[in-house]
């Protein structure tokens, strides 16, 4: 028998070594690669989605912050201008006037290769392969991302970040420590207990304003089924609370949070009625009360679809609920478009609410008189004026507009102005359904105040794509003492953030879109109607043509 041959057992081992050497040299490249991608970081790391508008250049135009995918994209007039630095992880993307020069920065939670940027001490000899923590701030200026103070390593786990109404940065550990960072000369310093500003005595609060709530028969039907689920019999017992389940913790973290309740309440639920004469159960109250909603702007175009009956319903549902704020709505004997004050955290705040019109065909037994009615704005125009003396700030509610315009028309712009001439130090409109842009304002005479042309809708079963966006202006109104006695009060931090409304045939949830994923995008209702219509890709479109105004 041939024995065989040495040659080809040669062969066969240098091939099995270098099969086994290419594949230990992919597996380093791959393992390479995924240190690289930051496989092989902390698995507590809380990787943040954001999306959020603000003006970032302080020119009174919005543009739009974007985390995702841990990279950050600075979005101006609906096109990608700034992006974060290759090879950086950002973890969380937060915005405010940290360095107090008057203009709103970046602030990057970022992990990257080494504990220091191209200067390191001088003690230091070789920097450190490894991903470390980093807090990196800038300013957005000329389509690009300008450094204005960028951390070393910052030494230990910080997993989550926030600014609070003063602009200090907070750090909280693993442990769930804290501290605050403030800016200190050319820096953040760390800081013990209450930051200086808290300590000199100023006072603020936080407001957030969502648009159009809207109960359409679709959403009656689940609210009536969710209550039949927890076991309620009665036929005329709703449970709207799943609506709201994914924004409540955020919406009440807010001093105060508005929304514009578009219907009108009735007590008997059995007469509950959807478009076009909609009758909306009082349990729709508890769901927003139970959400954190405590200022409710009522004026609108279908206030009175229940005539007198809703009214009264509407109206005794929310004098029984004192911890919310009833706008829009007055006693026969106060004057037109009256102000309502409110005190929040020392701050007097003046509100006012009111629509450009009653759907036709309503009932009209004189009732309707007690719903504040725009006209040609000089009640409401009176009203701030009064308020100028009253309170340390005004804010306006207008249900205005047209259905589903892009823009608002020429006349809404001049109102606003009129407005903010007569004291009004932020404008939120609703009624169009879709989002508008949002800026600053600073009209022929020198007053300037914030505007949002339209939040769009909250929650509802419209059925059109542009109608599934929504927005909410949050913004702190911050009140410090003058030297003379006196106090001022000022807007700050006016951010638009982007939301967004999902529907199933057994669901309807409201949810940020920085929290809305594109499977679930897939699955909206309003694709069946026009396949492909809702994207999370389109909304973030969509998006950045509302900001801008486009």
């Amino acid at each position: 028998m041939a024995r065989p041959s040495t040659h080809t057992g040669r062969s066969v081992r240098w091939r099995a070594a270098a099969i086994a050497a290419a594949c230990l040299a992919a597996g380093a490249v791959l393992l390479g690669w995924l240190w690289i991608r930051g496989a092989f970081l902390p698995r507590w790391i809380d990787w943040q989605r954001v999306e959020v508008a603000a003006d970032l250049d302080g020119d009174g135009a919005l543009e739009t912050v974007r985390l995702a995918d841990r990279r950050v994209s600075v979005c101006d007039s609906g096109t990608s201008r700034a992006v974060s630095k290759d090879g950086w992880l950002v973890s969380d993307a937060l915005v405010g006037d940290v360095d107090r020069d008057g203009v709103q920065e970046l602030v990057l939670i970022a992990w990257k290769r080494g504990s220091y940027g191209t200067s390191r001490p001088f003690w230091v000899a070789r920097d450190s392969l490894g991903f470390s923590e980093h807090v990196f701030i800038f300013h957005y200026l000329d389509g690009g991302l300008k450094p204005v103070w960028m951390s070393s390593d910052i030494g230990f786990e910080a997993q989550r970040a926030w600014l609070d109404a003063h602009d200090d940065l907070h750090l909280a550990d693993t442990a769930g420590d804290e501290t605050v960072w403030e800016w200190q000369d050319f820096g953040l310093t760390l800081i013990d207990g209450a930051s200086p500003s808290l300590r000199a005595g100023e006072k603020t609060a936080t407001f957030m304003a969502a648009g159009d709530n809207i109960a359409h028969a679709g959403m009656l039907g689940q609210a009536r089924a969710a209550a039949e689920s927890r076991g309620a019999s009665n036929a005329g017992t709703y449970d709207f609370s799943p609506v709201y389940d994914q924004v409540a913790g955020w919406v009440g973290s807010y001093d105060l949070a508005a929304v514009c309740q578009e219907t009108p309440f009735v007590a008997d639920g059995s007469q509950a009625a959807g478009y076009p004469r909609f009758a909306t159960p009082t349990e729709m109250g508890d769901a927003l009360l139970a959400s954190g909603f405590d200022v409710v702007a009522s004026a609108t175009n279908h206030a009175y679809d229940q005539g007198a009956g809703g009214l009264a319903d509407t109206v005794s549902y929310w004098f029984a609920h004192p911890e919310a704020v009833l706008l829009g709505i007055r006693d026969a004997d106060e004057p037109d478009c009256a102000p309502r004050y409110i005190v929040k955290n020392g701050i007097r705040l003046a509100l006012f609410d009111a629509t450009a019109y009653l759907n036709a065909g309503t009932q009209e037994d004189g009732d309707e008189q007690r719903i504040n009615l725009i006209g040609d704005g000089s009640a409401l125009a009176e009203g701030l004026r009064e308020a100028e003396g009253a309170a340390d700030a005004s804010i306006c509610f207008l249900h205005i507009g047209d259905d589903l315009a892009p823009c608002p028309s020429e006349e809404t712009e001049q109102l606003v102005r009129k407005l903010i001439d007569a004291g009004a130090d932020v404008v939120i409109c609703s009624h169009p359904h879709v989002v508008q842009r949002a800026e600053q304002v600073t009209t022929d005479l020198g007053a300037t105040g914030w505007v949002c042309y339209s939040l769009g809708n909250t929650a509802s079963n419209q059925p059109y794509p542009e109608t599934v966006l929504g927005a909410a202006a949050t913004f702190t109104l911050v009140k410090r003492a003058q030297p003379d006695g006196t106090s001022n009060t000022e807007v700050a931090d006016f951010q638009l953030v982007p939301t967004v409304c999902h529907q199933e045939s057994d669901q309807t949830r409201v949810c940020l879109l920085q929290d809305y994923p594109d499977d679930l995008a897939k699955r909206h209702a309003v694709n069946q109607v026009e396949k492909g219509s809702v994207t999370l890709e389109g909304l973030q479109a969509q998006w950045d043509e509302s900001v801008a105004g486009e």
